[in-house]
């Protein structure tokens, strides 16, 4: 694996580093982040490391496998952050940075979703360092979850508030009850005070010593000096009470203050994992009762995040991978680049910091077309044309008398999304005239979409692949590196949805360090056979929504994906060629939904859903109960068909059933009871004029449900798991239009304060249909027939502006 490690006394970047190995009390984790701290290089600097030993503490990935007496409750896959002993002379296999670490399992933190790996792996060192400085050795604070009753808020003094120690130190003391002063340099002011800090003091002023004492009436008792050298603790002396009671100062190792009238006490890190080390020549004994102190610090740690009451430090990325082998990046809201060699320019990582830019943008952009005098266009003369049926879509056509031909048809997408679409444009349309207002030009000939400005300026990320076509391997022309991005993507995006392989060869996918390489040689075993399903859709996905460079590799796997799928095994293997055979033309299909191009979708699942019944009849023939492997290949197949199911509109199962709005609603429920939106939207028989609809708890419950869907669809998308652009659309726009009738409906009733939906505000209100606005935008830039879409719902939200 790929690591740092000491030679010679320097950290030097080694390739064939063998993975650690497993001991009792530990975990093996894969590395997806790690965080550079003072100490890493320090212990380099001093001389206190010997050769061989793997360097750096702060790290974040995944858990990939449990050691015995972990007492934690932890599984393969949970995403977790941890704190290893780097450059330990007495156990060279404990540092972090590498592809693979060991770390003391009941340490670890597991991560709520809301938090990158990026953000994660800044906080274990800080966060052990905290707990030794402030609670349980340095000052002796009260603990979070028991936090100070003195209603005078007591002050703590926290030295150099602006570092990632420092940041953490400051939450915690405020979670702690008490009202925190901290030094930094000007331009940190407000980041600190926005952490909790009640005063900032410029580190630089040479009398920051006396103003804290005059600020604090003399009255501290408490400081902690992150910094710890002697300037820092001259600072703290002054800044303490001159009454010495009580007082207490705080340090790394062996840091004093020069007070002597001051108790000090100074706490290294090291200690934590209750294992005995040395540190140069110093020998520390194991000490069990720093590490129960740790293991009960790292429980409310992870409480504390889950609640979401601590952030971590400002984050800086500098990727020496190409996106996506650490493709975390794009997921998290900071501007990360990395040095593209062949470019040799920095290239920008962060879709999701993008994202959230570009989102502002719109709904900046909405705000001005709701602001737009509703008059402008004045008088408007239209014929709304039915909707007539193209290759089983649904498109409408609008005609205006000034101009001698109708506009371009406009496409409102397949099925039940098209049809709603076009019975409330209708229904809009009509409302419109009724009360005099002109209709919005986007819907004249001609009219130009703000979101098709989305299709230029969407972010490119690259993917490591070489480009000399003269070697013809596909191994040749992917790095290792990449091929497991790949197959994570598949396992992160794909597989999470659509169940195509059986559970023990998806568990396998990451076992080879070089996967293309180890088919070659394994063509026709099962394993190889599965790397080539995940290869073929996972390449095809990344080559729409990440790096289209990647087009000529998917193109190569669905070439080995036709070969699986199309060719016959021999009897003995009946069963088994026959199921390889049915998942290949899942996959193909489900290649052909992410990608449409052959135009054989149908004829796929048509070839897959008679060979799995094919399967079936063979294992009654021989007497063979049906197993997991078969289960989950017909779900996926049932979900790629997507059959309507005439139950779901009667019928709501019992687990799925809804009691109230204020609860989470599942994705489940949440699909269900949209299902039921044309008991109160517009109706084939009655297009128009249907807005005044009784407002009853379901159709509450129903317009929920859709705001769940949309919020499902948005995670989704930023996380880059939508498997098909067309497919999502549909869903997110008949999400949106059931939300967008809901808010209608509600327009100038009567109803009493606690059931009006505008008692949340126009923010909240609207919300969903931002939301919708910047999904549809995002799948514009990845799929250019989806700028009928963008048109379609525009012309929606501009009625829908006029009407509430």
């Amino acid at each position: 694996m790929k690591a740092v490690v000491v030679k010679e006394g320097k950290a030097v970047v080694v390739h064939d580093r063998p993975k650690p190995q497993l001991r009792d009390h530990f975990v093996l984790i894969e590395v997806a982040a790690v965080a550079l701290n003072p100490t890493d290089w320090k212990h380099l600097d001093y001389g206190l490391v010997a050769d061989g030993c793997l360097v750096g503490c702060d790290f974040a990935g995944t858990v990939v496998e449990v050691g015995r007496g972990v007492n934690k409750t932890l599984s393969r896959g949970d995403r977790v952050a941890g704190v290893a002993h780097g450059g330990n002379s007495v156990q060279p296999e404990d540092g972090a940075f590498a592809e693979y670490v060991v770390a003391k399992g009941d340490l670890l933190i597991k991560l709520p979703d809301t938090l990158s790996f990026e953000e994660a792996s800044t906080l274990p060192l800080g966060v052990a360092t905290v707990m030794q400085g402030l609670y349980q050795k340095g000052l002796k604070l009260k603990l979070p979850d028991e936090p100070s009753t003195n209603t005078e808020n007591p002050f703590v003094l926290i030295y150099g508030g602006a570092t990632a120690t420092g940041a953490l130190g400051i939450q915690y003391a405020r979670l702690s009850g008490y009202s925190v002063l901290t030094t930094c340099s000007p331009q940190n002011f407000e980041y600190v005070k926005s952490l909790g800090a009640s005063e900032a003091f410029n580190y630089k002023d040479a009398s920051n010593g006396a103003r804290i004492r005059e600020f604090t009436k003399d009255g501290l008792k408490l400081a902690w000096d992150i910094i710890s050298n002697e300037d820092s603790a001259k600072v703290c002396a002054a800044a303490l009470s001159s009454d010495s009671t009580g007082c207490r100062y705080a340090s790394f190792l062996s840091n004093r203050s020069p007070r002597e009238d001051v108790e000090s006490v100074g706490t290294n890190m090291y200690t934590i994992w209750g294992e005995h080390f040395k540190s140069g020549s110093l020998e520390y004994p194991a000490d069990q009762a720093d590490f129960e102190w740790a293991r009960k610090f790292m429980e409310l740690t992870e409480k504390i995040l889950a609640a979401d009451h601590l952030k971590p430090h400002k984050v800086a990325i500098k990727c020496d991978l190409q996106l996506p082998a650490c493709n975390n990046c794009r997921t998290t809201d900071v501007e990360c680049t990395f040095w593209d060699t062949s470019l040799r320019r920095e290239i920008s990582c962060s879709r999701l910091h993008f994202l959230r830019k570009r989102k502002q943008q719109l709904e900046l952009e909405i705000q001005n077309l709701n602001a737009q005098a509703a008059g402008e266009l004045g008088e408007s003369n239209l014929d709304l044309r039915s909707a007539s049926t193209i290759d089983q879509g649904y498109f409408l056509d609008v005609l205006h008398d000034d101009v001698p031909q109708h506009s371009e048809p406009a496409y409102l997408g397949p099925g039940n999304s098209g049809r709603l679409l076009e019975r409330l444009l209708k229904s809009a349309i009509q409302w419109h005239f009724e009360n005099g207002i002109s209709t919005p030009k986007r819907l004249l000939p001609d009219g130009s979409s703000r979101l098709m400005e989305f299709n230029h300026s969407y972010p490119q990320p690259s993917f490591l692949i070489t480009n000399d076509q003269r070697k013809l391997e596909l191994q040749s022309l992917v790095p290792p590196s990449t091929q497991r991005a790949i197959v994570q993507h598949y396992l992160k995006v794909v597989s999470v949805e659509y169940t195509l392989l059986p559970s023990d060869r998806e568990s396998a996918l990451l076992a080879h360090e070089n996967p293309l390489r180890w088919i070659g040689a394994n063509k026709e075993t099962p394993d190889a056979l599965a790397l080539n399903v995940v290869f073929a859709i996972s390449s095809t996905l990344i080559a729409r929504d990440l790096d289209s460079n990647l087009s000529t590799i998917s193109a190569r796997c669905l070439n080995e994906l036709h070969k699986i799928a199309y060719v016959i095994g021999s009897d003995n293997l009946r069963m088994e060629r026959m199921r390889w055979t049915s998942t290949a033309l899942c996959a193909l299909a489900l290649c052909e939904i992410i990608n449409p191009t052959s135009g054989q979708l149908w004829d796929l699942l048509g070839g897959a859903c008679s060979t799995i019944e094919d399967l079936r009849q063979e294992y009654q023939l021989q007497n063979i109960e049906l197993d997991d492997a078969f289960t989950r290949l017909e779900h996926c197949l049932i979900k790629l068909e997507r059959q309507p199911e005439d139950f779901f509109e009667n019928l709501i199962p019992l687990r799925f059933q809804i009691t109230s709005i204020s609860a989470n609603i599942s994705i489940q429920s949440a699909r269900l009871y949209v299902a039921l939106h044309p008991l109160f939207t517009p109706s084939d028989t009655s297009p128009t004029g249907t807005f005044n609809v009784l407002h009853s708890r379901l159709f509450q419950i129903v317009a929920h449900s859709a705001s769940a869907i949309i919020d499902h669809f948005a995670y989704l998308n930023e996380n880059d798991r939508i498997i098909s652009v067309c497919m999502a659309v549909e869903q997110v726009i008949e999400a949106g239009l059931v939300w967008g009738t809901y808010l209608i409906s509600h327009k100038g009733t009567t109803e009493t304060p606690n059931q009006n939906v505008y008692k949340l505000g126009t923010s909240l209100a609207m919300s969903p249909i931002f939301k919708v606005s910047t999904i549809i935008a995002s799948f514009v830039a990845r799929w250019k027939n989806g700028s009928a879409y963008a048109q379609a719902w525009e012309s929606f939200v501009e009625l829908l502006l006029n009407m509430i």
